[in-house]
């Protein structure tokens, strides 16, 4: 036995008569920062109140490097429960062991040591246990907390109540952590948790006791607090990307795994069998580059995979539905069957069958079961609207046939005249296909084309026609539809969805399964939105009848609206830059479009901020009609507006409605969105690992770019941006107009100011009743300690002072609420509300950050910026050459230290920018340089030129 040091109050069992209701046993491994939390959360239990002395806690210190023992001998003065173990290190799993044996409860729990019980978790457990005497597991629902809220728990989404699972019944919700349960001692085997396991112990503890016991409830009252920290240095975060969670847990995990349970209970249940596919589904999913993931690598990967898999039922892999997807699940059932996966798209050879009395394409998979049918497919529309004299139209397909746009498979629009409109343009969607190993394992197939109004306009209906080519015979089917969208009465499997193309009126059958055209009128409109009305009161909708009344009353409202603005001819254009701030680039497009108007015109501009803000003044001051954000002003002019005209993409950011009524509010068939980008941007805006800059996901009609980079990287449908790119305009930056551009050098003895602003880190934000609000945590985070010691640099306080400098911080807006955290005795000014950013950087004379776009407008100006690459920065680039680490925009330091001399060595020399430096801002600016940016974009999107 290992060596055991400073045993801490002695323990007496007595098997025959528990001394407590309750043992809870936590290993302890470099925990300093939180063991105590953990241990509080155990003996301020609400349930105590009654029941005192009836929780006994061990908590056993694993050979920890920090202050951990330190720490939980400070906490023993204070709990007279509280059994504390030292030992050297050997792992988890034999420190539970070790733990286990002074284990003096009926019922006992296996706490991690950086977690926490909710207050009322145990009274919840104790309340089950007591209104079910002969249950013997109890299931604790796990929360994240810290730097992630919500629940990690996905394959227990679909209950919606406490209840017990009856695993004989119901395998598919496998238990693999031992942390969250609750569990009579007389299931425990002395040493149960094998330490051979690197990873996986839990899960072959629980599922053994499951085993025993065929039942475990779970509960939603009980809360487990799981944390996920800040710091990412937990085993969970320092383990990502192991290879050993791959081949080495097949091997001493998986296979013996089988074995024993085999061995053990005579067979291999559908529950067990649930629980491995759930462990090795993580690793099938994953999209990380990790460098271990090379092609032999993964091949004896699935080739080992392979021998797992002749311990599962096929019935159970297809059966998988919340941890595997439809591709996945197959994928397994062919692994198991031939040891190889699909290559190239292709899982199953279709074949030809007569279905009802007519032949189509089928597949049928490994159990000869019949899975799909060509002539009952269905398509999705992502986007249809009518703008400029065109239908945009976005589509795809999911599908388990093996199509290949214009060889095999064709898709075209078909109206009542037998006119066919065929799609030219295919898009790649890598983030709505599936992966396998970051390797896409199957590729939807998307369409995309601009389809002329004319097409439409005389026709009765319109169908979406799809053929497949199988053999050299081209088979038709009719496609269903689904919509995705932004528009508001185009609402997926609503009677009465409809949009508008010129003088026609194009609602969905979904018996004919085609749109049909009647004449846009007024009794006409009336009579599809009453039937949307009546859908969305009828369905079966998390949504109380309250508030869908009140949605319809906002369309009716927004329709006699509609029809005031139709009668005066009027154009309204509503500009936003941050629902709370201005200055950004729809101010400045704003101040130059409002140049081109005349005192007679029929086009009427609105800039949207809220009231409180420094913005809502300063605007108003120069003749600029303001409306407050989320004012009654602010909702009628977004339902009935022709234009918005944002440099946020978040609906959150202009939406008055914000985030709940965004799909049935805001009108956009009959508006454009023209997206400013906010900052030039060096990192990518959309990608399959997030795809947040999409057009069906923000309904962006036209989209400026900034730069060549992100205009070839938004127009590339590989990236899954999903823009046409007639869509996307490369003119650049309208609030570059603003700036001064710095030609001569700084005039010697002239005080210098240096501007500190990081960029914001999301998941150090926390959002909460509509507004980001403070976050504790924040301050021990790696982002805050590496710019706190910015800010307190005693070295480059001391050359601030001798160059005549200042230093100027500025939290970024949506940090603005953790300014108080930080340490600022050292700091000349404080940026505390929202400002002209224009004006400041024209005020500072240099800039430093991490990879804020800000800095950017600094290169365009000619003054040098310093780029500080800590840990926590997520750099996604476009490429590997023209980054912010490149150095080719400023000077990049991995420390702080390194920061602090870039500084110095350019404050020596005046702050003056080198001259390579400066040739390259011209090559990178080229299509700025010389012109009005903000005329320029107004043209371009035909914003001066309409109505």
């Amino acid at each position: 036995m290992h060596q055991l040091s400073n045993y801490i109050r002695e323990v007496k069992r007595n098997d025959s008569k528990p001394e407590y209701k309750f043992s809870i046993i936590t290993p302890a491994y470099n925990v300093e920062n939180y063991i105590e939390e953990t241990i509080e959360s155990v003996f301020e239990q609400n349930w105590l109140e009654n029941n005192k002395n009836q929780i006994q806690m061990i908590v056993i210190n694993d050979g920890s490097t920090d202050n951990t023992w330190d720490k939980m001998k400070k906490s023993l003065g204070k709990y007279s429960n509280l059994v504390i173990i030292n030992k050297e290190n050997t792992g988890v799993s034999d420190s539970r062991n070790t733990g286990a044996r002074y284990a003096l409860g009926k019922y006992w729990n296996f706490l991690d040591s950086d977690d926490k019980l909710g207050e009322s978790a145990v009274y919840n457990v104790n309340k089950i246990l007591e209104a079910n005497p002969d249950l013997k597991l109890v299931k604790m629902n796990r929360r994240y907390f810290e730097k992630y809220n919500g629940t990690p728990e996905f394959y227990m989404g679909d209950l919606k109540y406490s209840q017990t699972i009856n695993t004989a019944k119901d395998p598919y919700h496998p238990i693999i952590h031992m942390s969250s349960i609750f569990f009579d001692n007389q299931l425990w085997d002395k040493d149960m948790f094998p330490v051979h396991l690197t990873y996986g112990e839990d899960a072959w503890v629980a599922g053994i006791m499951i085993e025993k016991v065929k039942e475990i409830y779970f509960s939603f009252e009980a809360v487990y607090c799981y944390r996920r920290r800040y710091s990412e240095d937990s085993i969970v975060d320092q383990h990502k990307g192991d290879p050993r969670k791959y081949i080495d847990q097949v091997r001493d995990f998986y296979i013996p795994y089988f074995k024993y349970i085999k061995k053990r209970f005579g067979f291999i249940s559908s529950h067990i069998q649930s629980m491995i596919i759930l462990y090795f589904s993580w690793n099938l999913k994953n999209k990380d580059d990790y460098d271990f993931l090379t092609k032999n690598y993964k091949d004896e990967y699935l080739e080992a995979l392979y021998d797992t898999l002749s311990y599962c039922q096929s019935e159970v892999i297809m059966g998988e539905t919340r941890l595997l997807n439809y591709y996945l699940r197959h994928t397994l059932l062919i692994l198991k069957n031939t040891g190889e996966i699909p290559k190239n798209n292709l899982f199953y050879e279709p074949i030809i069958e007569n279905i009802e009395d007519k032949e189509t394409p089928v597949i049928r998979d490994y159990r000869n079961k019949r899975i799909e049918r060509w002539d009952i497919r269905k398509a999705r529309i992502t986007v249809l609207k009518s703008l400029n004299g065109y239908v945009s139209i976005l589509g795809d397909i999911n599908t388990i046939f093996d199509l290949k746009f214009n060889e095999n498979f064709k898709i075209c629009f078909e109206n009542s005249f037998g006119e066919r409109f065929y799609f030219q343009k295919e898009f790649h969607t890598p983030f709505k296909s599936y992966w396998i190993m970051n390797d896409i394992l199957k590729q939807v197939i998307g369409f995309s084309d601009n389809i002329p109004n004319a097409f439409f306009i005389n026709s009765k209906y319109v169908r979406l026609l799809g053929f497949f080519k199988v053999d050299n015979k081209w088979y038709e089917t009719q496609f269903d539809l689904n919509f995705v969208g932004h528009f508001a009465w185009l609402v997926n499997y609503t009677e009465g969805s409809f949009f508008p193309i010129d003088n026609k009126l194009v609602t969905y059958n979904r018996e004919s399964k085609q749109f049909e055209l009647e004449h846009l009128t007024k009794k006409n409109i009336k009579k599809n939105e009453d039937l949307v009305s009546n859908s969305l009161l009828s369905r079966d909708t998390k949504e109380d009848e309250h508030q869908i009344k009140k949605i319809l009353l906002w369309r009716k409202t927004a329709n006699i609206l509609k029809g005031l603005k139709e009668k005066y001819k009027l154009t309204i254009n509503c500009y936003m830059d941050r629902h709370n701030s201005s200055w950004d680039n729809a101010t400045a497009l704003l101040l130059e479009h409002n140049k081109h108007i005349t005192s007679d015109t029929k086009t009427k501009n609105y800039f949207i901020v809220d009231k409180k803000s420094k913005s809502y003044r300063s605007l108003k001051k120069k003749n600029i009609k303001v409306i407050p954000f989320g004012s009654l002003r602010h909702k009628l002019l977004f339902l009935v507006a022709d234009r918005l005209i944002s440099s946020q993409a978040n609906i959150a950011n202009y939406n008055p409605f914000r985030k709940i009524w965004n799909n049935k509010m805001n009108d956009k068939l009959n508006f454009e969105y023209v997206f400013l980008q906010h900052g030039v941007n060096l990192r990518k805006l959309a990608t399959y690992r997030d795809p947040w800059m999409t057009r069906t996901k923000l309904g962006i009609d036209q989209i400026i770019a900034t730069n060549k980079l992100e205009y070839e990287h938004l127009t590339d449908t590989s990236n899954g941006s999903e823009f046409l790119p007639e869509s996307v305009k490369l003119i650049g930056m309208a609030r570059h107009d603003l700036l001064e551009v710095k030609k001569e050098p700084i005039e010697t003895g002239s005080p210098k100011k240096i501007l500190v602003m990081p960029t914001w880190r999301k998941n150090l934000s926390i959002w909460k009743s509509g507004d980001y609000v403070y976050n504790p945590a924040f301050k021990n985070s790696e982002h805050f300690m590496a710019w706190n010691s910015v800010l307190n640099n005693p070295k480059l306080r001391s050359f601030l002072s001798e160059y005549n400098a200042q230093l100027i911080f500025a939290p970024h807006p949506l940090e603005q609420i953790q300014i108080d955290d930080y340490d600022l005795k050292n700091v000349d000014q404080i940026i505390q509300k929202v400002v002209n950013y224009n004006k400041l950087i024209n005020k500072t004379d240099a800039f430093i950050t991490d990879f804020s776009s800000l800095g950017l407008d600094y290169f365009y100006e000619n003054k040098p910026i310093f780029i500080l690459n800590t840990n926590d920065d997520y750099w996604e680039n476009f490429d590997n050459v023209l980054n912010y680490q490149s150095g080719k925009f400023g000077d990049v330091s991995r420390d702080v230290d390194g920061l602090v001399e870039n500084v110095i060595v350019s404050l020596k020399n005046n702050f003056e920018v080198p001259s390579e430096r400066k040739k390259f801002r011209d090559q990178f600016y080229k299509s700025e340089i010389g012109i009005n940016i903000s005329k320029e974009i107004l043209l371009e999107t035909n914003i001066l030129n309409k109505k």
